[in-house]
């Protein structure tokens, strides 16, 4: 796998939310990352899905379907997102299933869902309805919208919070028209909900009284664009597109380089790095243009500087390019792709990924959680569980089922280890 991953071993060590049991109803990638935190700080994450309904992101990547007996273990954005956790399957919409669900809660601290809001409530578990079981509860619900107002009923996914956060009409090109981040909306609405979590937590602890935190994602994306807003406030002008631009430095950018869609980013901050880089292009004729010494007359004239680096790097490829400016005193760095991340050497300085043997699938790497905490290891201690593979576990530790009890579930589909 390569010295980029931290092995799985047994770990001893205290981790904060060892003893929080947490119900967790999510899907997709936004609400599994933020119980992928929690998980990594510790809590009992329970992950529940229904063979009518598995996590639809088992299906992201996943090829050959028809042939493929384990299609639905090898989604790249489930096996990232559901590390650490147990996984059980349960109908939910069928009463047994419900009944099960119920009696789960007594033990829980935190029950977390990402599904619409109309879902809960037609469960018969509304926040209301779940804290009438539990006292104590800490109920998360992360809708699009939120559970009130005139879109509470629509449902939406990462580019929807996008477009809707505003967020969307920052990103593009200046000439351009307004993009998607990419899904960026998921993970940064997960670690609101996963914040949600610990101050429910504390605030619970603290009144012994139970908490219900009501997350808009579209409304989380929107919280993390301050500076725009406050622009377009004071100012009264609507924030412009810029690409890969910075409002006062230049050249500032990312630049084609030799072979097949491949980038380095360049940034130059002050007039001692724009000397530097100067001396690396060789001092053409064009880079001595005394307009071109102060940062003022750079960003002037930014779409030549653009054109010429352009020029430059087109026929070197990026790791020398990359190499010979930042040995040069000129911030830079190779763009790398999905499948270069395992050797790229700041991800591997920092441990990002963790390797875990993983059945049916082999092998896997997937990112660790971005928080350090001294004297505590947040690394985690399984892979992301396999559909149904801790039901049996769960509910005979939990509710002391037997195995006829299981298996009479399993034959009205109740429970389950395979899509229905």
């Amino acid at each position: 796998m390569g010295n980029s991953f931290q092995q799985v071993e047994d770990r001893t060590m205290n981790k904060p939310l060892q003893g929080v049991r947490i119900l967790d109803l999510t899907h997709w990638w936004s609400g599994p990352e933020a119980t992928l935190v929690l998980a990594a700080l510790g809590a009992d994450v329970i992950k529940i899905e229904a063979v009518q309904r598995p996590d639809s992101a088992r299906a992201l990547r996943a090829r050959d379907i028809d042939t493929d007996p384990y299609w639905f273990e090898r989604g790249s954005v489930y096996n990232g997102a559901n590390a650490g956790k147990r996984g059980i399957t349960l109908d939910l919409s069928r009463p047994a299933g419900r009944d099960i669900f119920v009696r789960l809660l007594p033990d829980a601290d935190v029950v977390i869902n990402n599904f619409s809001a109309r879902v809960m409530s037609n469960l018969g578990f509304s926040h209301e309805d779940l804290v009438a079981l539990n006292p104590r509860l800490v109920t998360v619900d992360m809708t699009s919208f939120g559970l009130t107002g005139p879109w509470r009923d629509l449902v939406g996914f990462a580019y929807v919070f996008e477009q809707l956060s505003g967020a969307a009409a920052l990103t593009g090109y200046e000439d351009g028209p307004p993009a998607t981040l990419g899904g960026a909306s998921d993970p940064t609405a997960g670690y609101v909900g996963a914040l949600a979590v610990l101050a429910g937590l504390e605030a619970r602890d603290a009144t012994g009284r139970a908490q219900h935190f009501d997350i808009s994602q579209t409304e989380a994306m929107a919280a993390f664009l301050g500076a725009p807003m406050i622009e377009a406030q004071v100012t009264g002008r609507e924030p412009e597109r810029r690409g890969n631009r910075h409002p006062e430095w230049a050249p500032h950018g990312v630049y084609r380089c030799e072979g097949d869609d491949e980038w380095v980013a360049i940034a130059v901050r002050d007039d001692a790095e724009w000397s530097h880089l100067v001396e690396v292009l060789g001092r053409p004729e064009w880079a001595l243009d005394e307009r071109l010494a102060t940062r003022a007359g750079r960003k002037a004239h930014e779409n030549l500087l653009d054109e010429r680096i352009d020029d430059w790097c087109a026929s070197r490829a990026k790791e020398s390019v990359a190499a010979v400016l930042w040995a040069a005193g000129v911030p830079s760095g190779e763009l790398v792709d999905a499948f270069e991340l395992e050797s790229e050497p700041q991800l591997v300085d920092r441990g990002t990924f963790q390797s875990m043997a993983r059945e049916p699938i082999g092998d896997i790497a997937v990112p660790v959680v971005p928080l350090r905490m001294s004297g505590t290891d947040l690394s985690f201690t399984r892979p992301a569980p396999r559909l149904g593979e801790h039901t049996g576990e769960v509910l005979q530790e939990l509710l002391g089922l037997t195995d006829d009890d299981l298996a009479d579930l399993e034959e009205a589909a109740i429970i389950g280890t395979a899509p229905a």
